[in-house]
Formats: structure tokens, sequence, C-alpha cells
């Protein structure tokens, strides 16, 4: 098999819920804070981020027909930082 397989980390990130400017400022901050989720997972598997391959919005955990929060599924693409053995406990999807 190939090592070109599509490796990547996924995690999610959320804001405050809005329209408009808003809703593009939500984006924004979840999409930082999924970033920084994701550059602290990349750094502990011994990876690095080479950037957003997609970005989803998710349903809300809070009531239906309420949208208190945004929440934003992030994907980035990775590739190895150092050699295997120092990945020791770290599987990236394929």
């Amino acid at each position: 098999m190939s090592d070109d397989r599509l490796k990547y980390i996924e995690v999610i990130g959320d804001g405050a819920s809005g329209a408009g400017e808003d809703r593009a400022e939500t984006l924004r901050a979840a999409f930082q804070a999924a970033r920084r989720n994701a550059e602290v997972l990349a750094e502990e598997a011994g990876v690095r981020i080479t950037g957003v391959q997609q970005i989803a919005e998710v349903a809300s955990d809070g009531e239906p027909g309420t949208r208190d929060r945004a929440r934003y599924r992030v994907r980035f693409g990775i590739e190895p930082a150092v050699s295997a053995s120092g990945r020791a406990g770290f599987q990236a999807s394929e």
C-alpha cells in the first residue's frame, strides 16, 4: 500500500451562535479554537499540520430549536514531523 494515503486530525471548535457578521466571527473563533486543539494533538503525536481539508457545521448539543452555540468540525491534514518510533500510541485516520 502507498504511504500517500490521506491522514488527518479532526477536532471540534465552537463559539457563540450569531448571524451575518456575527456568524463570520463565530466561524473564525471556532476555527481558531479547533486549530489550537489540533496543534496540541499534533505535537503530542509527533506530526505537523499541513492545512485545512474540511470545515463542517455540526448539530448543537442544546435543546432542539435552540442554537446558542455554533459547532464546527475541522479536519487538518498532517505529515510526519519525526520518525515513526517517536509517535508511539498515535494512529492517524486513513
